[in-house]
């Protein structure tokens, strides 16, 4: 049985200065039904927060503070998350910082949260340099780092990621990158990379450093037709890595736009560890028959999730920023058997009051 819930959005937002703002946000779910079969803090959820977009006059500062606090029913210790972001871009330099502190107890049933008692760290510095030479516009090099801290215990270090980059910009808006990314990874649970259903995982407790070279290239996406391409090799926990990821997109307009992404990872662990081999396959296409109806069909193969998934859309139009959709969903299980998951028909009805 699933609980019937009641959700609740509001938001208010106000300028500040010239380009800044300040919001303010709630959120509320709670079942609507006293359900047996619910605990207390499922009953019931909310989230209120406050935050501050900062964007000053000349662009060269950006940035944003926000503090968020939860309201569920027995968690009343740390539920709070507050953090800020602050950037500074100029013609040759950008360099930014972020801090976020995430509370044990917070909680947002409407929000998406991966982790809580945690203090993350975000520094990030580009250096822009600009040749004299016809066809390239730039040479830029970046350096990012990524710390987490777990809060609950002694703030270890859990997550700790260093990427270094160098991309050339062409005069015809293409570009090439080569990027070192080195990991430092403290398991807080047992975890099997390859997400295998019989894999054997590593064990909670454990550490591992690891690094990779990616080189990609982009083509000039003002083209009809244009390519996204990356290929990586590394290390990968206690094994290896190769990665390639491919997007072609080609449009014809005003008719129809068309993409397919194609990545393939392969994964090589030591025994008795699982190695495996993962592709994810989606084609996209999105058909505009007149100014107000248009179809969009969505194909994915995730060989990890043994999953073919299928989206359809029809869109109309019938008034300024109100819409009528028609939606298929239909998913299967892609092993020997190909059996349905499950099938779907949606009708959505959406309508602008100009109050």
């Amino acid at each position: 049985e699933i609980a019937s819930n009641l959700n609740t959005v509001f938001t208010l937002r106000q300028k500040v200065f010239n380009r800044s703002n300040i919001s303010f946000f709630f959120l509320d779910r709670r079942s609507i039904e006293d359900y047996d079969f619910l605990d207390d803090e499922e009953r019931k959820n909310s989230v209120a927060g406050i935050e501050y977009n900062l964007a000053s006059n000349d662009s060269k500062w950006t940035g944003r503070t926000f503090f968020h606090k939860s309201f569920t029913e027995g968690l009343d210790g740390d539920d709070q998350i507050l953090g800020m972001r602050i950037n500074r871009n100029t013609l040759r330099h950008n360099i930014g910082m972020e801090i976020v502190h995430g509370g044990d107890d917070f909680r947002s049933d409407l929000g998406f949260f991966r982790r809580t008692g945690f203090l993350k760290l975000s520094p990030e510095y580009t250096y822009r340099s600009y040749p004299k030479k016809r066809n390239v516009t730039s040479y830029n090099f970046t350096q990012r780092g990524f710390f987490v801290y777990d809060t609950a215990n002694d703030y270890l270090m859990t997550d700790r990621v260093f990427i270094s980059t160098i991309r050339k910009n062409f005069l015809n808006f293409s570009s090439l990158s080569l990027e070192y990314t080195n990991r430092y990874i403290y398991l807080i649970s047992d975890f099997d990379p390859t997400r295998s259903s019989d894999g054997i995982y590593l064990p909670a407790g454990s550490d591992y450093s690891y690094g990779d070279f990616e080189f990609s290239y982009r083509s000039d996406r003002r083209k009809f037709l244009n390519i996204d391409s990356k290929i990586s090799y590394g290390s990968f926990y206690n094994g290896t890595k190769f990665t390639l990821e491919n997007e072609v997109k080609w449009r014809k307009q005003p008719i129809l736009n068309a993409s397919m992404i194609m990545n393939f990872n392969a994964i090589k662990l030591p025994k008795p560890y699982s190695s495996k081999n993962i592709w994810l396959i989606s084609p996209k296409i999105d058909f505009t028959f007149t100014k107000t109806l248009s179809w969009t069909t969505f194909i994915q193969y995730n060989s990890q999730g043994e999953n073919l998934g299928i989206n359809s859309r029809m869109q109309w139009r019938f008034a300024p920023l109100s819409d009528l959709f028609l939606v298929y969903n239909d998913n299967y299980i892609s092993t020997d058997s190909f059996s349905p998951r499950y099938r779907s028909f949606n009708l959505k009805l959406t309508y602008w009051l100009n109050i």
